[in-house]
């Protein structure tokens, strides 16, 4: 496709289904599928929803060779649509939802869990200068900003009392992780169901969902993902009672030294600790949904089954921490 201009017929427009909180249509033309993920059209904050970093970030990865989707147009006139969009190219593959990678045989699998690695080393490989991308986010002190946000957050949603909550943002108020001494572009929300995987040999077509991303520590992002080996199946397909070894997934050690091998980057401090960090960060997510059950702003399908966990993944953020 020259261009978007090009575009001639519409021929059918479906929307995605799921919790994505920036609507996402598939739109099919006369040259083909392409998707289409705006603002909702109700949205009145200004700083929520940016679809125009969503867009920039992608823009650029896409550049450096990072696998993302195409990017083709952004559009921030209202008078369109109603509301800021982008137009990128439509990927057909697979998006796997089970962790344990049932539908693959053992060689694919590990080859699944080692392309991930490789390529969230990739991205935090991409230099923040040379590519234009350092005023992407704040310099310095990230975990510090991160703790502050999530604990107001917390401190704002919280209804009742959950003392393993309190003790757990206490004790990473006063202990934040030490700096991995790097800043990166981080995705924010990096696991399995973020990418998309091709259908013929199961390489890794795209990254997806940039919502939450900015500058940071990569250790974030690394550690946030190797959460989901200590998280049980319960917590949106936690591996951490799965035979890894007879499934033909890679343990935790092993998936951490291939991303540190890729990335040239070392753990500066305990490695259990940045893993309680994101223990901490994603029940303050959790209790926001509860929060937002209660207050009738819940739109996610799942938020139920999601606030239910806040508490259970904040008692295991916590025995975690004592253990340090």
């Amino acid at each position: 496709m020259s261009s978007v201009s090009d575009i001639e017929d519409i021929l059918s427009v479906s929307r995605f289904q799921g919790g994505q909180s920036n609507p996402t249509y598939l739109i099919d033309t006369n040259l083909g599928s392409l998707v289409l993920r705006s603002k909702p059209v109700a949205n009145k904050i200004k700083s929520a929803h940016a679809v125009d970093r969503e867009y920039r970030v992608m823009s650029v990865l896409g550049r450096e060779g990072v696998a993302v989707p195409e990017m083709l147009a952004y559009c921030d006139d209202l008078d369109v649509i109603g509301a800021e969009f982008y137009l990128m190219r439509f990927i057909d593959g697979v998006v796997h939802w089970d962790p344990c990678l049932a539908d693959l045989n053992l060689t694919d699998r590990k080859g699944v869990y080692y392309s991930m690695a490789d390529t969230l080393a990739q991205i935090h490989n991409v230099d923040i200068d040379q590519s234009g991308m350092r005023d992407f986010g704040k310099s310095g002190d990230y975990f510090q900003r991160q703790i502050s946000r999530w604990s107001k957050q917390y401190d704002a949603a919280k209804d009742g009392s959950s003392p393993d909550m309190d003790k757990l943002v206490d004790w990473i108020r006063e202990n934040p992780p030490l700096p991995s001494g790097h800043e990166a572009i981080i995705h924010g929300d990096y696991r399995l169901d973020n990418m998309i995987f091709s259908k013929e040999d199961n390489s890794l077509l795209a990254v997806i969902d940039w919502e939450l991303s900015t500058i940071g520590d990569p250790l974030a992002d690394i550690s946030y993902q190797c959460m989901q080996w200590r998280l049980d199946h319960r917590f949106f397909g936690g591996l951490a009672h799965v035979d890894r070894l007879a499934q033909g997934i890679p343990d935790e050690a092993e998936y951490l030294d291939r991303y540190c091998q890729a990335s040239n980057i070392s753990i500066q401090g305990n490695w259990e600790h940045y893993v309680v960090y994101n223990y901490f960060r994603f029940a303050a997510i959790l209790y926001g949904v509860a929060r937002r059950i209660v207050d009738g702003t819940a739109a996610n399908p799942r938020a139920k089954e999601m606030a239910a966990l806040a508490e259970p993944v904040a008692v295991e953020g916590w025995k975690l921490a004592q253990k340090i």
